[in-house]
């Protein structure tokens, strides 16, 4: 599942994951001073030991948690660039590991999510939309009795849903 985090060799890299996963989880930790506690830490995992895909896929979760001033005249620029740098971890994560449950569901839910805020407002990508469909289906088959993997399927009906209905407007 999603909050089991797979094995590896580097007893220091699991340590750190494990801290790092803990605080994400940390509901009283804001997201911006989140991802600045984290990031080092998931960094230094991935330096210990390269192939660790749970350390890319926290950080890609981490990357997504980090939400500065919105008023800031390039926020969209550096949203955008935290969701590329964010997919490309994803791909890493599922390189070591094809089945990584976090890294699957997030490599669904990010191309959509990019789509529907850096996207063309009413105006989306039926084709992105169309994969996720068919991922998100193969995602649930895989994981059927995940919390995780239903609740990310549940985010995804409601963000189609908001895209389509955006469209019809």
């Amino acid at each position: 599942s999603a909050t089991q985090l797979s094995s590896t060799r580097n007893m220091e890299a699991y340590r750190i994951v494990q801290q790092a996963s803990a605080t994400i989880l940390n509901y009283r930790i804001s997201g911006a001073n989140k991802f600045n506690i984290v990031s080092p830490l998931l960094e230094k995992a991935i330096a210990l030991d390269s192939t660790y895909a749970d350390a890319y896929a926290l950080l890609a979760a981490a990357k997504l948690t980090r939400h500065e001033d919105e008023d800031a005249e390039d926020y969209f620029e550096r949203e955008e660039q935290e969701f590329n740098e964010a997919i490309l971890l994803v791909e890493k994560a599922l390189l070591h590991d094809p089945n990584h449950e976090l890294a699957k569901g997030l490599s669904i839910i990010l191309p959509l999510q990019q789509e529907f805020i850096f996207g063309s407002k009413g105006n989306y990508n039926l084709l992105t939309m169309r994969r996720a469909a068919i991922q998100m289906d193969s995602f649930i088959a895989q994981f059927p009795d995940s919390p995780f993997a239903l609740s990310l399927n549940a985010f995804y009906y409601l963000q189609s849903y908001l895209m389509l209905d955006n469209e019809s407007n």
